[in-house]
């Protein structure tokens, strides 16, 4: 039996609806902090510094505390989950407004910093990891940054 053409080409839009969908939501969640810690071992080769291996577990901490600021609306050093796991460990924090990611804003940000870059290009640490929210800081359209560094 032969399906009608209508519900042929209803099928088909289904179907290739879905796909986009399946294809894009993971790689829109998973690009941005992939981007900033791709962008932070360049910046630490620049200085002929080792890259950093990503870690799930500071992937994870920094998510989460990225998250939790946005939804708590405090922009604060607290709440790292990973700590105990790490001898050492360091955090540089970063807030703008809008949606986008600003990675090379963030990054510009913590070089001109002297205690961020320090973070960001010290050899005592070997791991990251790197999470970004987005949403509304009071009231306003806000992106939040957290990176961890740490040493098992």
């Amino acid at each position: 039996m032969e399906v009608p053409v209508p519900a042929r080409m209803l099928l088909a839009c289904l179907l290739v609806m879905t796909g986009s969908l399946v294809a894009t939501a993971p790689a829109a969640a998973v690009a941005p902090p992939t981007t900033m810690i791709r962008e932070i071992n360049e910046y630490r080769a620049d200085h002929g510094l080792r890259p950093l291996r990503v870690s799930n577990r500071l992937n994870r901490s920094a998510d989460g505390h990225a998250e939790s600021m946005m939804s708590r609306g405090v922009f604060a050093h607290s709440g790292a989950r990973a700590g105990e796991r790490f001898k050492a460990r360091g955090e540089v924090l970063e807030i703008h407004r809008g949606k986008r990611p600003a990675v090379g804003r963030a990054l510009r940000s913590w070089k001109r910093s002297g205690g961020h870059a320090a973070i960001l290009l010290s050899s005592q640490y070997t791991l990251i990891g790197a999470g970004y929210s987005r949403g509304r800081f009071h009231g306003i359209r806000a992106g939040i940054w957290t990176v961890q560094v740490g040493r098992r």
